[in-house]
C-alpha cells in the first residue's frame, strides 16, 4: 500500500536569499576572527598563520620584490613577498633579522657607452688598522665614502597579509636624481640562522615606462658552476645582480687601497697567484668585517684565465667582455699596464674611448690585438692539426697471450696519421676493470700497416696468467707543432689526442667495463677541459679522460718513482684518494704533497675548493658515493716503499679519510674494522640507518 506524502514549497524572493547569504557571510567572518583572536590569547602563532596565511611555514626562504614606487618624498616603497619553498607566506619575525635593501641606477659614459651602476645608500667609512700575517698594518686611507654593505636602516615595514610586506626606506634620494633613468633595487634576507638565503632585484623607471639601459655581464648560474652555491657576506649574498649594487666604482677598501668593484675584484681573486704584481710580490686583499683580511694572492683558477666565456655566456650583455673593452677590467687582470698613463703599454696613453681602435671585438687572425684573438688559447689554435684517435678492437686477450690493438690515427679533417708521425705515441694495458691492479704502457715506436690508414700493434706483454675478468687498453699521445703565434712569432704548442679506452674480456663472457664513478663533464664544471692546458694541464695535457686516469691511478700506485730520496715516504696517489685529498686542500689537517715527474713537488695543502665538499654528487655519478656501491669489487690501497708494504687501507677508508683526514676520524675507522679487514662501516653509514653517507652529507 502507498502512503500519502506532503509536499510544502517556500518561495524565496531574490531579496530574501541575498539577504540570508550577506548573514552566512557576516556569521562566518565574526566566527573566524573570533578564533584567531582565541588562538592569539593562548599563543598559538602557528594555528594562526594556518587561517591567515594557507598553513605553517615550511623549510627554504624566497624573496620576490613586485614593485618599487617613488613618490613626492623620494623614499623608495619596496611591496615584496616572503615565503617559504612551498610559497607560504612568512612574516618578519620568522626571519633572521629584517630584510635589507638598497638601490642604485644605471649611467651611461655619453663619450663610450660605457654603463656602471651607481648606488645611492653610501656612508663614509673610516680605515682602522689591521693584522696581516701576523703584522699589525696601519689603513692606507683615513675615510672613504663607500656604498654601505648593511644596506638601507631605519625604514618602516608594513604587513600586508599571505607574506607580503611594504618597506619603506629611511634614506630619501636626492633631490635632482634621474627619475627616467633606470633603476634598480636589490633585497636580501636570512632565515633559520642563515640556513636559508634569499635574494632579488627590481629593475624599474620611477617615472615610469620601459628600461632605457640593462646591465647583466654575468650570471649567477655560471659562478655556481664552481661555488655550489654561491654565498658571500656570512652566505646572505647569493646573487650577482645584487652584489653588483654595492661592488660599484664608488666602493674602496680604505684598509688596502683596492677597490671591490666587482669587475675589478673578481677578475683579479679569479688570477690570484698568476697576477702579475703577484708574482713580484705584492699581495692582493681586502680587509672585510670585523677587520678580517681576505688574502686572494694564492688562489689557482682550475683553468687558464684567458677563457672568458667560461663567466660570461648567457646573460643580456655578456658579449662585454670583447664589446665594450675598459682600463678598470683588463688591468683587473694585467696590472703591470695602465693604459690611461702608458705604463708598460704598447699602444702609449689612451682613453677608455679609443681602446677598441687595437682592440677590436672581432678576431681577424689569430693572436691579433682584437679581445678574442688576445685571449686565444695556443691549444685552441685552428692551425693544429687536431689529434683524434680511434681504438677498433683488442684480439689475444685470453691469459698469457700478448693482446693485439688495432687502431688509427686521423687529423680533424680525416687525414690520416702514420704513428711514426707523433712526437709521442703510447699505448696501455690495465686490469682487471672490477678494480684496476696492474698496468703496463708501452710506448709505440713501430706499428704493423693494416692499409687505408689502419695499424696494429701487439703487446710486448703478456696477460698474466693469474688475470681474470675484463681488462682495458687505453691510447695517449701527442704532436708537437710550430704555429705562428703573437706579433707572428713561431709558437710551440703540444697537439695532444682525446685519451681514448676500449675494454676486452679475459675470462668474462663479454667485456665489463669499469664501474662507473664520475663523469669528466662534471669536472668540467670547474675544470672547462680538464687535462687540456685550456682547463688544468694533466701530464702536459696529454690525459684528459677520467676513464684514462684511473688505468694508472690504482690501490697499488705511488709517487715513490718520483720521489726524492730524502723525502719519502711515498704517497698514493690511488684516484679516489689523490682527488678527494686534492679537493679538501686547506681543509684538511695534514699536508698533501705528491712529487711528479722530475721531482717536482705538487702541494695541494693550500688549495681551495669554492664549493661545498658535501655535495658528492657535485662530482658523482648519483649514488656512486653510497657505501653499498663503493664496496662493489673495490680493492684495498697499499703503499708500498722499496717492495715493502708501509701501509694498507681498506677500500672504503680509503675514499671516506682523504677527506676526513684528522684523527678522530681515522681512530674510528680503525676501530670499525676487524683484524682481517673486514669494514664495518655499513652497519652505521648505508642507505637507511641513521647515520648513513647521504644524511651525513645533507646540505
Amino acid at each position: 500500500m502507498g502512503k500519502e506524502v506532503t509536499v510544502t514549497i517556500a518561495i524565496v524572493t531574490e531579496k530574501e536569499l541575498a539577504m540570508v547569504r550577506r548573514k552566512k557571510a557576516l556569521f562566518a567572518v565574526v566566527l573566524s576572527v573570533t578564533a584567531l583572536v582565541l588562538l592569539a590569547l593562548f599563543g598559538l602563532q602557528d594555528q594562526v598563520r594556518a587561517l591567515v596565511d594557507g598553513g605553517s611555514p615550511g623549510p627554504g626562504l624566497k624573496i620576490q620584490i613586485t614593485k618599487v614606487e617613488v613618490g613626492g618624498d623620494r623614499r623608495p616603497v619596496v611591496t615584496f613577498k616572503i615565503s617559504d619553498d612551498k610559497g607560504v607566506g612568512l612574516q618578519i619575525s620568522d626571519l633572521d633579522g629584517t630584510p635589507r635593501f638598497t638601490i642604485a641606477r644605471i649611467d651611461q659614459d655619453a663619450t663610450t657607452g660605457l654603463t656602471q651602476y651607481v648606488n645611492y645608500i653610501v656612508g663614509t667609512v673610516a680605515g682602522r688598522p689591521f693584522t696581516f700575517k701576523g703584522e699589525t698594518k696601519q689603513p692606507l686611507l683615513a675615510s672613504v665614502t663607500q656604498p654601505l654593505s648593511a644596506m638601507d636602516q631605519g625604514g618602516v615595514f608594513v604587513g600586508l597579509g599571505n607574506g607580503v610586506h611594504t618597506y619603506t626606506f629611511n634614506n630619501a634620494l636626492p633631490d635632482d636624481f634621474p627619475r627616467n633613468a633606470s633603476h634598480a633595487v636589490g633585497g636580501q634576507a636570512t632565515r633559520d640562522t642563515r640556513k636559508w638565503a634569499g635574494n632579488d632585484v627590481f629593475y624599474f623607471v620611477p617615472a615610469g615606462g620601459p628600461l632605457p639601459l640593462t646591465r647583466e655581464i654575468v650570471k649567477t648560474e655560471n659562478c655556481n658552476r664552481c661555488h655550489d652555491p654561491l654565498a658571500l657576506h656570512g652566505g646572505s649574498r647569493r646573487d650577482t645582480r645584487l652584489c653588483v649594487l654595492c661592488h660599484t666604482p664608488q666602493n674602496v677598501d680604505p684598509e688596502s687601497g683596492n677597490t671591490p668593484d666587482f669587475k675589478v675584484m673578481i677578475h683579479k681573486i679569479h688570477r690570484g697567484e698568476n697576477l702579475p704584481s703577484v708574482k713580484e710580490g705584492k699581495p692582493y686583499f681586502i680587509v672585510g668585517n670585523a677587520q678580517n683580511v681576505f688574502d686572494f694572492s694564492d688562489i689557482a683558477w682550475p683553468q687558464d684565465v684567458r677563457n672568458c666565456t667560461t663567466c660570461h655566456t648567457g646573460a643580456a650583455q655578456s658579449d662585454n667582455w670583447k664589446n665594450a673593452p675598459n682600463a678598470a677590467a683588463c688591468t683587473a687582470c694585467h696590472d703591470k699596464v695602465n693604459p690611461l698613463t702608458g705604463q708598460n703599454h704598447g699602444g702609449g696613453v689612451q682613453t677608455n674611448a679609443t681602446c677598441k681602435n687595437c682592440h677590436t671585438s672581432t678576431m681577424v687572425k689569430e693572436f691579433d690585438l682584437s679581445i678574442p684573438g688576445a685571449h686565444l688559447l695556443p691549444t685552441r689554435s685552428q692551425q693544429l692539426r687536431g689529434i683524434e684517435f680511434t681504438l677498433m678492437n683488442v684480439s689475444n686477450t685470453k691469459p698469457g697471450q700478448n693482446p693485439t690493438v688495432q687502431f688509427h690515427i686521423q687529423d680533424k679533417a680525416g687525414n690520416f696519421i702514420a704513428p711514426s708521425e707523433m712526437t709521442r705515441f703510447a699505448l696501455l694495458l690495465a686490469g682487471p676493470t672490477t678494480d684496476y691492479q696492474e698496468r703496463w704502457q708501452e710506448v709505440v715506436t713501430t706499428a704493423v700497416s693494416l692499409g687505408g690508414g689502419h695499424y696494429s700493434y701487439t703487446f710486448t706483454q703478456k696477460i698474466p696468467e693469474s688475470a681474470s675478468g675484463t681488462y682495458a687498453v687505453g691510447v695517449e699521445g701527442y704532436l708537437e707543432q710550430t704555429i705562428q703565434g703573437p706579433r707572428g712569432q713561431p709558437l710551440a704548442v703540444r697537439d695532444a689526442g682525446f685519451n681514448k679506452v676500449i675494454y676486452a674480456a679475459v675470462t668474462d663472457a663479454i667485456p665489463m667495463p669499469r664501474k662507473a664513478i664520475v663523469k669528466r663533464e662534471n669536472c668540467n664544471q670547474c675544470h672547462e677541459s680538464l687535462g687540456d692546458p685550456a682547463g688544468i694541464s694533466l701530464h702536459g695535457g696529454s690525459r684528459r679522460n677520467t676513464e684514462y686516469c684511473v688505468l694508472c691511478h690504482n690501490p697499488n700506485r705511488t709517487d715513490e718513482a718520483a720521489r726524492p730520496e730524502g723525502q719519502m715516504p711515498p704517497v698514493s696517489v690511488q684516484y679516489k684518494r689523490l682527488i678527494h685529498r686534492i679537493h679538501t686542500g686547506e681543509e684538511g689537517e695534514e699536508p698533501f704533497i705528491v712529487y711528479g715527474a722530475g721531482g717536482r713537488a705538487f702541494d695541494f695543502s693550500e688549495v681551495r675548493f669554492p664549493g661545498d665538499r658535501r655535495n658528492c654528487e657535485k662530482c658523482h655519478i648519483p649514488g656512486s658515493q653510497l657505501i653499498n656501491y663503493m664496496q662493489v669489487g673495490a680493492k684495498p690501497t697499499v703503499i708500498t716503499q722499496k717492495g715493502k708494504v708501509l701501509e694498507t687501507i681498506p677500500p672504503i677508508q680509503a675514499a671516506c679519510l682523504a677527506c676526513h683526514d684528522n684523527k678522530a676520524a681515522k681512530g674510528h675507522a680503525f676501530l670499525q674494522t676487524t683484524p682481517q679487514m673486514v669494514e664495518t662501516c655499513a652497519v652505521c653509514h648505508k642507505e637507511g640507518r641513521e647515520f648513513a653517507v647521504s644524511k651525513a652529507h645533507a646540505r
